[in-house]
């Protein structure tokens, strides 16, 4: 039986972060910043933050950066592989806690564990066209809140569906 470290959880957690290709993305020696289209609900993120100094002048320079947007809020993932301190250090400066995430790992080179039916009938799909996107948007408002792509983003979904690998 495998066992997994902490720290490649948390590698592994951390990789898996996805930005859309319309996004502007800034790295940073120590962080990188995505300003996501306006039709996410975090339009503001910081998606990685690596300093190698003392917290705070790290997590100034973080947010002098993303003041630059002009944006009302910068949601920051305090994730596994966070530097110690920085959830203190960003409560302090009056962030709060917006979403927590449990990170689940498990060994999947023998295959996944077997699961029971699904209790609907589902449909699992690439979403390679835009009512297959908008219907993943949906699930997605659903289960963590917010509003679906405003009308338009058609053009955006299709350009995207060309860079997903087809499975048949």
């Amino acid at each position: 039986r495998m066992r997994l470290s902490a720290s490649a959880v948390a590698a592994a957690s951390a990789a898996w972060v996805w930005v859309p290709d319309n996004a502007e993305v800034v790295d940073g020696d120590e962080y990188t910043i995505a300003r996501l289209p306006d039709y996410f609900d975090w339009d503001l993120s910081v998606l990685a933050f690596t300093p190698t100094g003392p917290l705070g002048p790290a997590v100034d320079a973080v947010l002098e950066r993303a003041r630059t947007f002009g944006r009302p809020e910068l949601d920051w993932e305090v994730g596994l592989s966070a530097p110690a301190g920085l959830a203190d250090e960003l409560s302090a400066r009056g962030g709060r806690v917006k979403l927590t995430l449990a990170v689940l790992a498990r060994d999947l080179r023998q295959g996944g564990p077997g699961l029971p039916p699904p209790a609907a009938d589902v449909t699992i799909r690439w979403a390679t066209d835009f009512e297959t996107a908008r219907d993943g948007s949906a699930v997605g408002v659903t289960g963590f809140g917010g509003a679906l792509p405003p009308a338009g983003t058609e053009a955006a979904a299709l350009a995207a569906s060309a860079s997903i690998r087809s499975s048949g």
